[in-house]
């Protein structure tokens, strides 16, 4: 009973630091966008995101493992295991990136100038709102790996 709580209460952490990872993944992409291709900003957000959320995991989630891992090694574990993760997260925002446009294209074209300003904003908002679905697959994924390789206690 108390392996279930503290592994609900490591979860429940790796989530609040995954919500942490967010808003700099949200963060970094709205900076860079501003001086980069979208894709290219997406791919620099994360990773800022991932390697902001590997020490913080360090730090906050997985503090009372006796992990014998280098430093350098255990973050080049975590950036891999979050590439693992990355491929679901950037393949879900990729599909909801073409169905919005998809979408607004359809639209546009059986209603020319139907563009109300909800319209506008919510595609302007929506680059952010399509990183929510993706991250969330991705964090199942990459839960998985931190606890079962990259923070794995030493054999005793």
């Amino acid at each position: 009973m108390i392996f279930m709580i503290k592994q609900y209460q490591r979860m429940f952490t790796f989530a609040m630091v995954g919500g942490c990872g967010f808003l700099v993944d949200a963060t970094s992409l709205f900076v860079l966008s501003h001086w980069l291709p979208l894709p290219l900003a997406r791919g620099a957000a994360f990773w800022i995101a991932a390697t902001s959320n590997w020490w913080l995991n360090r730090q906050l989630t997985f503090r009372e493992n006796k992990n014998t891992t280098p430093i350098s090694q255990q973050w080049g574990q975590f950036l891999a295991a979050s590439c693992v993760g990355f491929i679901p997260n950037v393949g879900c925002y990729s599909v909801l990136m073409w169905l919005e446009t998809s979408l607004f294209m359809t639209l546009g074209d059986m209603n020319p100038g139907s563009m109300t300003e909800y319209s506008a904003r919510f595609i302007q908002c929506w680059p952010y709102l399509a990183m929510i679905p993706g991250i969330l697959l991705g964090m199942v994924i990459n839960y998985t790996l931190a606890d079962r390789w990259v923070f794995r206690s030493a054999p005793a």
